[in-house]
């Protein structure tokens, strides 16, 4: 399955484009928003609502995940293509009503497009999108569509779930260095069959994997990374590569000790042979805890790097972990720059 077209709206940029080079260049979109912790301190967050003005709420996620799917689409027939959703959990703070149910037929109406009848939402919060990956190929591969857009958008920057992170102690505060900056987004992209041959410059997610991970955030006993290796072997197997094809890796870590710790003990578990370089990116640091919207953003952000011969090896590994304990990985391939 090759990626043919991006879309991203982020704390950095209106567009795929925009927000894939300031991530580059290593620019920061965290501003102070308008609440303060239990100790009565800013907020410090990553705001995308500049591409929707005076939205929150329904129809900030609508207008985002619109634009989004719209620069994805591009100069496309959207008849034939199936949207596949991912959002937040359903037990998410401050998720609005009936999210689940509304959003795509907003959508369509929003885009002035018939809503293929294979699209639907994927309420796994970061896994959510690969989730729908591998849904999307198993709709291409039996032939009921030419092409999916494969979307993710969240926010957590509403007061009900800063709310929620603070009183979980999970927001990164003047008290709490241990904590994530909570952000919003929406990403989008357009997959279709890699077919037999495809063309020499095509960005192509080669695996998909899946696995559970029963130590959770809030959970006493240490983060092993269990579940998250299983999910890497998984989709090296399906990819029919090994980590000897794989040289650095993507990941929705957000600050979090538990994050890191899970990643880095993951990749002990799944990398058994010497390599002089395994690069880490994430883009937490610039774009803050994006939820829902990760797995398509990450994705998104490897298109970038093949296309513009920026990216550093040929194989990529992109992995995602929800709060809900599902662990996803992809394994990623793209022209090497010269």
């Amino acid at each position: 399955m090759r990626i043919v077209s991006t879309g991203m709206v982020t704390a950095v940029g209106a567009t795929a484009p925009a927000s894939c080079a300031a991530i580059a260049a290593g620019i920061a979109g965290f501003v102070e928003i308008p609440a303060t912790d239990g100790g009565g301190f800013p907020i410090t967050g990553a705001l995308a609502r500049h591409a929707v003005p005076r939205k929150l709420g329904f129809p900030l996620l609508l207008g985002l995940l619109a634009l989004t799917v719209e620069e994805a689409l591009g100069d496309a027939r959207a008849d034939g293509i199936p949207v596949l959703a991912a959002l937040s959990p359903p037990d998410q703070a401050g998720r609005p009503l009936g999210l689940d149910e509304a959003i795509l037929f907003a959508l369509a109406e929003r885009l002035r497009m018939q809503l293929h009848g294979d699209s639907r939402v994927f309420a796994a919060g970061s896994t959510g999108a690969l989730r729908a990956l591998a849904h999307a190929r198993s709709l291409l591969a039996a032939g009921r569509a030419r092409a999916c857009l494969v979307a993710g958008v969240d926010s957590l920057t509403g007061m009900d779930c800063l709310d929620q992170l603070d009183a979980d102690e999970r927001l990164k505060t003047t008290g709490n260095p241990d904590g994530l900056i909570p952000g919003e987004a929406a990403a989008c992209l357009m997959v279709a069959a890699a077919g037999p041959r495809p063309p020499p410059d095509a960005v192509l997610i080669r695996g998909i994997g899946f696995a559970h991970e029963p130590v959770g955030i809030k959970d006493e006993r240490p983060i092993l990374g269990v579940g998250l290796a299983a999910a890497i072997n998984a989709a090296l197997a399906d990819a029919g590569l090994t980590m000897a094809d794989v040289d650095y890796r993507i990941a929705d870590v957000t600050g979090e000790r538990y994050g890191m710790n899970e990643a880095n003990y993951a990749l002990g578990r799944t990398l058994k042979m010497r390599k002089l370089h395994f690069d880490f990116l994430h883009l937490g640091d610039c774009i803050g805890a994006i939820g829902a919207a990760s797995g398509a953003a990450m994705l998104g952000y490897l298109k970038y790097l093949f296309d513009r011969g920026r990216s550093p090896h040929p194989g990529a590994l992109c992995h995602c972990s929800s709060d809900t304990g599902d662990r996803a990985a992809a394994i990623v391939t793209g022209p090497m720059k010269e």
